[in-house]
């Protein structure tokens, strides 16, 4: 035992060199990937220092005095929701859009999310910030965690069983507030953060604010004029790979989101997620102004325009302005009696697009 006492000493200074403020460092089981030894010996001080290496990673908090500790970023930011909640999240990411309460906050998520990716995968060649990073990668190349539908290969045995969930449909995480099911826990999670209004995430350019990162990266997108995702069957173009994904699946035909309410199908599962709130009664977009409670975000938007007045599409034969598409298709305008299409503008974020309406 002293033997391995000398060993964790030995190897400390050097371990302490290498602790950075980062929070994706991974502790992974030893294995032959790492070089470690058979022997029971040489396994056993090698957990130990990558135990002593992970308790070297100190967060303090520093808000109004606070002197709590904490071994992961992740946890302080937890602390700093949850203790130190009337502190305003004024400081934004440039590059995600996620939002702290300092300075120094940011730059540990910075340096921790996007920094330079100096490890490169040799079969992929996909880049990482760490080693064990690219380590835990390496696993989807080992094909130990193949899936058995779709042939996918995951990095962890969790990883593949919330992966299958999405074939099998299986939700074990149901939301306290509503009754919403989930098949993540970070799914979970995310839309309780839509309950309690928590936005962790800021648009630099609009102020938009969302609970969780994928809207936030869809959101930001509206903002650019490139679609540099294209159909390779109709030539439809995209901003996001997301969306070439769902439009994809027009041509396939396949329904495979199944309501188990009433077994209708659907081709997407936003497209099930909206179904759903038929059976459920749920309605999760709320009015600001007066309250009033919708289950499509669509039909909020356009509730909105009730209270600003706002007049998106204007008749191009007589230039008379609407509030609603469907006020401006009951237009004496249109259609035309001759028979002809009906033309209109439509304005959006102060950008004209042209739209005929049959």
């Amino acid at each position: 035992m002293r033997t391995r006492g000398k060993k964790i000493e030995k190897n400390s200074n050097k371990l302490e060199e290498e602790v950075k403020d980062n929070d994706n460092s991974e502790i992974d089981e030893p294995n032959d990937e790492d070089d470690f030894s058979d022997n029971f010996e040489s396994t056993e001080s090698k957990w130990k220092l990558m135990y002593e290496r992970y308790q070297k990673k100190k967060y303090v908090c520093g808000v109004n005095d606070c002197d709590k500790i904490f071994s992961r970023f992740c946890d302080l930011m937890r602390h700093d929701l949850s203790d130190h909640a009337d502190v305003p999240l004024d400081v934004t990411c440039d590059v995600c859009g996620k939002i702290f309460i300092s300075d120094n906050r940011l730059q540990i998520h910075v340096n921790t999310y996007h920094g330079e990716k100096k490890f490169t995968c040799d079969v992929c060649g996909d880049k990482f910030m760490t080693k064990d990073s690219l380590r835990a990668h390496k696993r989807k190349h080992s094909g130990r965690f193949v899936c058995q539908y779709c042939g996918l290969a995951a990095n962890s045995n969790m990883g593949l069983i919330e992966h299958i969930r999405t074939h099998t449909g299986e939700k074990p995480f149901v939301c306290d507030i509503c009754g919403q099911k989930h098949s993540t826990k970070n799914g979970l999670n995310a839309h309780k953060r839509g309950h309690t209004k928590e936005h962790l995430f800021k648009c630099n350019i609009c102020g938009y604010s969302s609970s969780n990162q994928s809207s936030m990266y869809m959101h930001k997108a509206t903002h650019s004029t490139d679609k540099p995702c294209i159909c390779e069957t109709c030539g439809k173009r995209f901003k996001i790979p997301v969306r070439l994904a769902e439009h994809k699946k027009i041509h396939t035909g396949i329904k495979n989101f199944v309501c188990e309410e009433c077994d209708m199908s659907f081709l997407t599962r936003y497209q099930l997620t909206q179904h759903g709130r038929v059976h459920s009664g749920e309605k999760p977009f709320e009015c600001e102004l007066c309250e009033k409670r919708f289950s499509r975000r669509d039909n909020l938007r356009e509730h909105i325009r009730t209270h600003t007045r706002e007049k998106r599409y204007t008749c191009l034969r007589c230039l008379q302005t609407f509030s609603f598409r469907k006020s401006l298709n009951k237009h004496s305008c249109a259609p035309d009696v001759s028979g002809e299409q009906a033309t209109y503008h439509e304005t959006i974020n102060n950008d004209v697009a042209l739209y005929c309406q049959l």
